[in-house]
């Protein structure tokens, strides 16, 4: 109930000016048992962020295969279904590095043939996995202007085709 008060109040206000109060008020509990867990609202965000970059690295893990490219259909199904989370996780400088590693990771696995492990395909590797971040936070916001499958369509044929043209050339 804490870890889902506070996803809620971070959309609402700045996590900054949020006090310990808020997010007991909001969870409907009392301070004393916030503080049987946590010490204070740093710590309940970590461990928000460390079980959701946990969930998300163990899953990103099993999908696999060409109709989940780099797992992004799994990646963008969890963005919908848990906006506000996602939106926090992106929103945190250290869980948004950690999903960039995992997401650049995956490329450098799913295309050794059309990166090879040198500097420009590191970069490479970093320029898509930020756009692909941007574009899922751009995405949360616009789902009524394309749907899962348009968007993944689109990254389907930019991401292997873009990287075979770097490639060639």
């Amino acid at each position: 109930m804490l870890k889902k008060a506070l996803i809620a109040l971070i959309q609402e206000k700045d996590f900054g000016t949020l006090r310990v109060q808020d997010i007991t008020d909001r969870a409907d509990l009392g301070r004393a048992t916030f503080y049987l867990h946590y010490s204070d609202k740093e710590d309940l965000l970590s461990a928000i962020v460390d079980q959701s970059y946990q969930e998300i690295a163990e899953r990103l893990e099993n999908a696999k295969g060409a109709e989940n490219l780099i797992g992004l259909r799994w990646g963008l199904e969890y963005a919908a279904e848990n906006p506000e989370l996602f939106s926090v996780l992106i929103g945190h400088q250290r869980t948004a590095n950690k999903i960039r590693s995992l997401i650049i990771d995956r490329i450098m696995l799913e295309f050794p043939h059309e990166l090879d492990d040198d500097n420009l395909s590191r970069a490479t590797a970093h320029i898509l996995a930020g756009s692909i971040m941007g574009v899922f936070n751009w995405w949360l916001n616009h789902q009524n202007e394309l749907s899962l499958d348009e968007l993944l369509d689109l990254f389907s044929k930019i991401i292997p085709e873009g990287l075979l043209n770097l490639k060639n050339q």
